[in-house]
């Protein structure tokens, strides 16, 4: 991981530590990329030299006009007094404010003794001059601090204690995973939803080198599968996130020539029933099956199964003791992972029927059921719909 680039400021950067001394940040160039990166107590000293190195060059700086101006208004001529008194000025003023000072008391002693309009237009250009000098430096002198954040607040994450997770305990990487997605979820809730940045979470949502992933969102999608099995034709999600580029959005340093570029689209669709579920029976409950595909044979049980799903139906939902307060939506998710244009078992737990297969994707299926669910009225959601209201099924 010493090449993934963070905010100074995240969590991440004080999580791993940051990789200290010169190092180059390849999103920006090789020129403008050139970047030193040193500790809070160090960046304190250079401040500090920076500030006053910035006052030495404006004395110097003032010093140096000075001498080119008094050699500009000298001459082998006679000239009244304004003129001596202004080259004296200009050999003795030790600063620009000093100058300046020392300009408008010489005006206002001039105009104190003679009402001659044409001092102050000879004395004007060194006031302005020495105006915007000392305006200037101490503005840079101002600024002096931000000179350890002049390109930004990114730094490179030190990796020395970075590896994969490899076990082959199936509850420590199921654990693991359940972390992944759960931060994976906080992160999306807290900084997605806000564009401006701000927060009012406790997630620290400049964990990574850009806030959010830019993407598109089209409602007006066409169905991805087989004509006929969505629901609509012509209203559908289509999500693209265009290219991410793994420098600049991801916060991969690498060179120019090793840049990835991912693009990510997600296509979701509500599908059709009718003509996708069966029934079966038992001895105290009714079951409909849906037909999306074979349920792929899991650890325990290498049979394969000839439906995707199975859940009470609606009658049996609302059985004699049924109590509403127990109620729960339930929520079946599968995938089915496509490798080299064909599924790969290896990572799947479902196989999608002809209708649904794309050999360019990944495909998940999700199903909501309502167990017992009432609703007071009927709902007319494009994925979940509940046509009839708890009066109608006797509750």
């Amino acid at each position: 991981m010493d090449n993934l680039i963070a905010s100074s400021t995240s969590v991440a950067s004080f999580r791993y530590g940051v990789r200290t001394g010169i190092w180059t940040n390849w999103s920006r160039g090789y020129a403008l990329g050139a970047t030193f990166t040193i500790s809070d107590r160090q960046s304190q000293f250079l401040i500090a030299i920076t500030a006053y190195f910035i006052s030495l060059v404006a004395v110097r700086f003032w010093r140096i006009a000075c001498l080119l101006l008094h050699r500009a208004y000298s001459t082998q001529h006679p000239k009244d007094a304004l003129h001596y008194q202004r080259q004296v000025l200009l050999r003795n003023a030790a600063s620009a404010d000093d100058g300046y000072e020392m300009s408008l008391s010489l005006y206002w002693y001039r105009r104190q003794r003679t009402s001659e309009p044409a001092s102050f237009f000879r004395l004007l250009p060194i006031i302005v001059f020495a105006l915007a000098c000392f305006s200037v430096f101490t503005l840079a002198g101002a600024f002096s601090s931000s000179i350890t954040s002049a390109v930004g607040n990114r730094v490179l994450i030190d990796g020395a204690n970075c590896s994969f997770v490899e076990t082959t305990s199936v509850t420590r990487k199921g654990g693991y995973q359940t972390q992944k997605l759960a931060r994976a979820l906080n992160y999306a809730q807290q900084c997605y939803s806000s564009p401006s940045g701000s927060t009012s979470g406790a997630l620290d949502c400049t964990l990574f080198v850009t806030k959010s992933i830019n993407y598109t969102a089209d409602t007006s999608a066409p169905c991805p599968f087989k004509e006929g099995i969505c629901r609509s034709a012509d209203s559908n999600l289509l999500l693209d996130t265009g290219y991410i580029y793994s420098n600049r959005d991801l916060g991969m340093n690498t060179l120019p020539n090793e840049t990835i570029r991912i693009r990510h689209t997600l296509h979701c669709a509500p599908l059709t029933t009718y003509g996708h579920t069966s029934c079966r029976s038992s001895s105290t409950l009714n079951y409909t099956r849906y037909h999306y595909g074979n349920r792929a044979p899991i650890a325990t049980d290498s049979t394969v199964v000839d439906y995707t799903l199975e859940v009470k139906d609606l009658l049996s939902q609302y059985i004699e003791g049924y109590q509403p307060s127990s109620a729960q939506f339930n929520l079946d998710s599968f995938i089915s992972a496509t490798t080299s244009g064909v599924t790969d078992f290896r990572a799947s737990n479902w196989d999608a029927s002809v209708d649904l297969l794309r050999p360019d994707a990944d495909i998940l299926l999700h199903f909501l059921s309502g167990d017992g669910i009432v609703a007071l009225q009927p709902i007319n959601d494009t994925w979940y719909q509940m046509n009839k209201t708890g009066a109608e099924v006797g509750i």
